[in-house]
């Protein structure tokens, strides 16, 4: 599914404009998620406040279904490594 379908169906009448969450991602050393931290959240005039909780839900959801890493996880020495990830996930509405 696209982004889109992640919005939280709670805030989509709300108008908001883009909300952008940004978050970090724990991966073991075998490159699969293991815990995801949101970081913070930020919308124009911090609308997005009455439904923090519903975007904190829908960027796990998005972290733990839908990122995955594109090659084998990070190696130090020639190890493979648990390593973390700063990324940002901007829920907006077409």
């Amino acid at each position: 599914g696209k982004l889109e379908d992640f919005y939280p169906p709670r805030a989509r009448q709300s108008n908001l404009g883009k909300v952008t969450v940004a978050l970090s991602l724990y991966f073991d050393s075998k490159g699969q998620v293991r815990d995801v931290r949101i970081r913070y959240i930020r919308s124009a005039a911090s609308a997005h406040k009455p439904f923090e909780a519903d975007f904190i839900q829908a960027a796990r959801q998005v972290a733990l279904t839908k990122m995955r890493l594109r090659s084998a996880g990070f190696k130090k020495e020639g190890r493979a490594v648990d390593f973390v990830w700063d990324t940002a996930i901007n829920f907006t509405l077409q």
